[in-house]
């Protein structure tokens, strides 16, 4: 099940992942928000890839063998707001907000 964040991406929620939160799509742009809290853009990824991890087994797994080793990964910092564009805050904030609706959702059905 997913999303649409306010600038239109689509958030994906990563149930049962030991590694990843969630997965915003944004065009060719992968955005991948971590358990950790970690969060990187890859770019240029195409949505074929993209749809292809979101329906894997295990996400988690597949990211590991067919994304990190491809592409180069852009670690947006949330924790400080110096280093980034003053909206990616927000984009966080709304990812996880947008997780808890999903959850809610499926929690209700």
């Amino acid at each position: 099940m997913s999303k649409k964040t306010k600038e239109g991406r689509d958030f994906h929620r990563v149930k049962g992942s030991s590694s990843i939160q969630g997965i915003e799509v944004n065009g060719e742009d992968l955005t991948i928000t971590f358990i950790n809290g970690g969060k990187y853009v890859y770019a240029d990824v195409g949505r074929d890839r993209m749809e292809e991890m979101i329906m894997a087994e295990s996400p988690g797994s597949f990211f590991a063998r067919e994304i990190r080793p491809n592409y180069e990964g852009v670690r947006i910092d949330v924790d400080d707001p110096e280093e980034i564009e003053p909206e990616s805050n927000d984009i966080s904030a709304e990812a996880s907000a947008i997780a808890d609706e999903l959850d809610a959702e499926e929690g209700a059905s």
